[in-house]
C-alpha cells in the first residue's frame, strides 16, 4: 500500500516543546504495524519465513542433505532477499538449488530475481515462464539499489504433470494441479515424507470459503498423503480443518 503526501507548507518552530508522545502510534493504526520476520520449523526440514511483505505472505524452504528448494518469491527482490536471510539464520551453509513459483502472479514472483541471485533454478510452467520473464525485467516500483544491476542468468525447470526435486533419501515433488478458478496451473510442493502440501492463493484462514478453496480441498481429498497444508498467507492448518471448513460452506443454502 502507498500513501502520496504532498507537503504544503513547513514552519520552524525553536521553543516547540517535543515530547515522546508526539511521535505515539496513533492507536487507530496500531493494528498495521507487522510484526518482524519469524522462523519456524513446520515438521523435520520444513522452514517457514513468515511476516513478509508487510506481514501478508510466508515463504517455505525444505532442507536437503546438501541444499534447500524454496517455494515462492514474495512481492519483490528487496523483500525475498530478506525472506532469504532470515532462512540463513537456521539454515546458514547449503545453497538454494531451485525455488518453486507457485503461479505466474506478480506478488508470488515478484522476488524471484534474488533467488536467481542466489544460484537457485526457477521452476515453473512453461506457460508461465516468459511472463515471469518479462516481470523481471521490468522495472518495479519496490526494487532497491541493487536491483539496477543487470539480472544474473536466469535458470529455468519446467514442469509437466510432475518433477521429483529432492534427494535420494527426502522426496520433494512439484505436482501441476490444474484447472483452479484462481489460475489455470497451480505448482504444488508435496513433501512426501512429512505429508505436507505447500501451495499458494489455494485457501485462507481468514477470507470466506469460495470456489478455489473448495476446488483445491477437492484436490486434496484425492490425496490421502497429506495431511498438512502450509500456504504463502495463512499458517499450517491441517488437511481435516480444510475438509471442515469446505463441508460448512457446502451446507449453506
Amino acid at each position: 500500500e502507498f500513501i502520496s503526501v504532498t507537503l504544503l507548507e513547513a514552519r520552524f518552530d525553536a521553543n516547540a516543546q517535543v515530547t515522546d508522545e508526539d511521535f505515539a502510534v496513533d492507536p487507530r493504526l496500531a493494528a498495521r504495524i507487522v510484526p518482524p520476520l519469524a522462523i519456524e520449523e513446520l515438521r523435520p526440514g520444513l522452514w517457514e519465513v513468515s511476516n513478509a511483505g508487510r506481514g501478508n505472505y510466508r515463504v517455505h524452504f525444505a532442507e536437503l542433505p546438501d541444499r534447500v528448494v524454496a517455494y515462492d518469491a514474495p512481492v519483490s527482490p528487496v523483500v525475498t532477499r530478506a525472506v532469504i536471510a532470515k532462512m540463513r539464520e537456521k539454515v546458514p551453509g547449503k545453497p538454494i538449488s531451485h525455488v518453486v513459483l507457485s503461479h505466474f502472479h506478480d506478488d508470488h514472483v515478484g522476488g524471484a530475481r534474488a533467488f536467481a541471485e542466489a544460484g537457485a533454478i526457477l521452476v515453473t510452467t512453461a506457460d508461465a515462464r516468459p511472463v515471469i520473464e518479462r516481470l523481471m525485467r521490468a522495472p518495479s516500483p519496490l526494487a532497491g539499489l541493487a536491483d539496477v544491476a543487470p539480472l544474473p542468468e536466469l535458470r529455468f525447470e519446467l514442469v509437466g504433470d510432475e518433477f521429483e526435486i529432492g534427494s535420494a533419501t527426502r522426496s520433494l515433488k512439484v505436482v501441476n494441479a490444474q484447472g483452479s478458478p484462481h489460475v489455470n496451473r497451480m505448482l504444488v510442493l508435496h513433501d512426501v515424507a512429512n505429508r505436507v502440501a505447500v501451495a499458494a492463493d489455494m485457501y485462507s484462514d481468514v477470507a470466506p470459503f469460495n470456489p478455489t478453496f473448495d476446488w483445491f480441498a477437492a484436490w486434496l481429498a484425492a490425496r490421502a498423503e497429506v495431511d498438512l497444508l502450509a500456504g504463502a498467507h495463512h499458517p499450517a492448518t491441517p488437511v481435516s480443518v480444510v475438509m471442515q471448513k469446505r463441508a460448512e460452506w457446502r451446507a449453506q443454502p
